[in-house]
């Protein structure tokens, strides 16, 4: 079996029929059967690249925000530990503010 005789299916044409300096130049970049399905192949790959940066998107942001917000969390209860701690210090040196209630 010749080289130019193994890419051939059956009920297509021989690529000789282009003329030999077609066969020399390499193989054909697009099938002339379906040339309009070029432009929507491309749209097609132009499209789900789009999508797929969205998603990527959508959830290295859902990651971020769950990190996030167990990071504001944990710096809440801190705070809340720190002025519980103040509050404490502030009584044991009796200084801080007054309380207006409290008659002078």
């Amino acid at each position: 079996m010749a080289a130019s005789e193994a890419f051939i299916v059956q009920g297509e044409d021989s690529p000789t029929v282009a003329g030999p300096a077609a066969v020399a130049s390499g193989p054909v970049a697009a099938s002339p059967r379906w040339p309009q399905l070029i432009p929507i192949a491309q749209l097609l790959a132009i499209v789900l690249g789009v999508l797929a940066i969205i998603w990527n998107q959508q959830q290295t942001t859902d990651s971020l925000r769950s990190e996030l917000s167990a990071e504001i969390s944990e710096l809440r209860s801190e705070v809340a530990a720190n002025g519980q701690r103040l509050a404490r210090i502030e009584g044991f040196l009796r200084i801080g503010i007054l309380d207006t209630a409290a008659p002078p």
